[in-house]
């Protein structure tokens, strides 16, 4: 069993997620911050499920791009219970997360994540035949007219960034697919998790005392290393 913690939007999710999939999931607007609502979440995740601290595995948290704030306190409470617990702590992009969600071998994968200054956090992706996600393309903060430029081939674009610019996509780029979500938030620890599974499988894990959030600067140029790629 692992637990998924999500802070990388105005949303706070965490998410109980084993091989069988997503076994409790809570998602709150965080209006206070979620400073003052996250462990209160968590505390509420296990008093409302059957499950016990002691069945928890490993932690797995969203470590960005996305609100820098929401992704440095879900940060630190996670370190503080992986140290703790003694929980080994898994590191999960919330780009290639989006991207998981979507399971589609004939287009490209664009997610993009508004970041509130006329722009947006996008990397580009696609699968294998066998469903496997790759990589074509780093993380970037961007424009999207700039980023849009670089892509040749018919793509999904997902996440708000994509619904905020929707029509200047459709207008850019005619092989463009855009998934309209009106439920928010698309992306939920119930994702960052499920992604974690198979990193834990394999050992993957980040250490506790170096993982800061990923900021990536408007050059496109990434301060911090993701742990892995999918």
């Amino acid at each position: 069993m692992i637990l998924g913690i999500d802070t990388s939007s105005d949303f706070s999710s965490v998410a109980l997620v084993d091989e069988t999939g997503v076994q409790a999931l809570q998602v709150c607007r965080s209006l206070a911050g979620h400073q003052e609502n996250l462990i209160p979440q968590i505390d509420s995740l296990f008093k409302s499920s059957s499950i016990d601290f002691s069945q928890i595995k490993a932690l797995a948290i969203a470590v960005g791009p996305g609100s820098f704030t929401g992704l440095r306190i879900g940060i630190a409470t996670a370190k503080s219970l992986a140290y703790i617990q003694n929980y080994p702590l898994i590191a999960i992009s919330t780009l290639d997360a989006l991207a998981a969600n979507f399971v589609f071998p004939n287009f490209q994968i664009c997610p993009m994540i508004d970041n509130k200054k006329g722009q947006v956090y996008t990397a580009l992706y696609r699968f294998t035949k066998k469903g496997k996600l790759i990589r074509l393309s780093s993380d970037q903060a961007i424009e999207p007219g700039m980023f849009i430029k670089k892509i040749k081939n018919k793509t999904i674009f997902l996440g708000n960034g994509a619904v905020r610019f929707r029509n200047f996509i459709r207008k850019s780029f005619k092989r463009a697919v855009i998934i309209e979500h009106n439920m928010e938030p698309m992306l939920n620890a119930g994702h960052i998790a499920t992604l974690a599974l198979p990193l834990y499988r394999e050992g993957k894990f980040a250490d506790i005392f170096s993982l800061d959030p990923i900021y990536l600067a408007a050059s496109g140029k990434n301060s911090a290393k993701l742990i892995s790629h999918v």
